[in-house]
């Protein structure tokens, strides 16, 4: 069930990014509005399907690099919302969005399944330090789209 919540996830980040694309090109705000829309609910129904592959796996969705990709470009997406909730800066969104999507297109192509977790991951730990390495490493996407957006 997870994985047809994350293609309907997929087609929504697609749809953000042509939107915020097509904004930066005709600077429209009824395109960015779509966008932002289409980003948020996208985030959501990811959301939806991280807490439905972890009911199904009986663990943390991040230990291969399909869910590893996936959930990194949740992170990325988070983290925009709430800098856009913040401060209510439109143009970084095609930056974001594109960067997202870059990361979950190859996860799409990767094997779905969900393995046993090793032994050696059965700690109350990894899911703790993984998610906060990928917090961080979505902030410094952040900060990395907002320098290519201030050099262009």
């Amino acid at each position: 069930m997870n994985i047809w919540f994350f293609n309907l996830t997929v087609a929504l980040y697609v749809l953000a990014t042509l939107k915020y694309l097509l904004f930066i090109i005709l600077l429209r705000e009824l395109l960015a509005k779509i966008a932002f829309i289409s980003l948020s609910a996208g985030f959501i129904i990811h959301s939806i399907a991280f807490v439905l592959r972890y009911l199904e796996a009986g663990h943390t969705p991040i230990t291969n690099l399909h869910e590893s990709l996936s959930f990194f470009a949740w992170a990325i997406i988070g983290v925009y919302l709430a800098f856009y909730w913040r401060y209510g800066i439109k143009v970084l969104g095609p930056f974001i969005s594109t960067l997202a999507l870059i990361l979950i297109i190859p996860a799409i192509a990767l094997p779905e399944e969900i393995l046993p977790l090793a032994p050696v991951l059965k700690s109350y730990w990894l899911p703790i330090h993984v998610i906060f390495a990928f917090l961080g490493n979505a902030i410094f996407a952040l900060a990395f789209c907002t320098g290519i957006m201030y050099v262009i």
